[in-house]
């Protein structure tokens, strides 16, 4: 993806962050981790989650539950 795409996209993460907790759930090998990392509110190792598929959604169901209501 272009430069200009990826300096947009932070822009606007910055602001989504700012104003919400975002918590980003990666799913197949295609997903860039430093994508999800740079649009993913601290502390990305408690907010990123990845799945190798869709199937596998329902493993991390309350997982994410969990993380996206923590009201953190």
């Amino acid at each position: 993806m272009s430069s200009t795409y990826h300096s947009l996209l932070q822009i606007e993460a910055d602001k989504l962050r700012q104003t919400a907790k975002v918590v980003s759930v990666g799913i197949g090998s295609a997903v860039s981790p430093a994508e999800l990392n740079n649009i993913t509110s601290e502390p990305i190792s408690e907010n990123v989650i990845r799945v190798p598929n869709f199937n596998a959604l329902s493993n991390v169901e309350d997982m994410t539950r969990d993380v996206s209501c923590s009201g953190q």
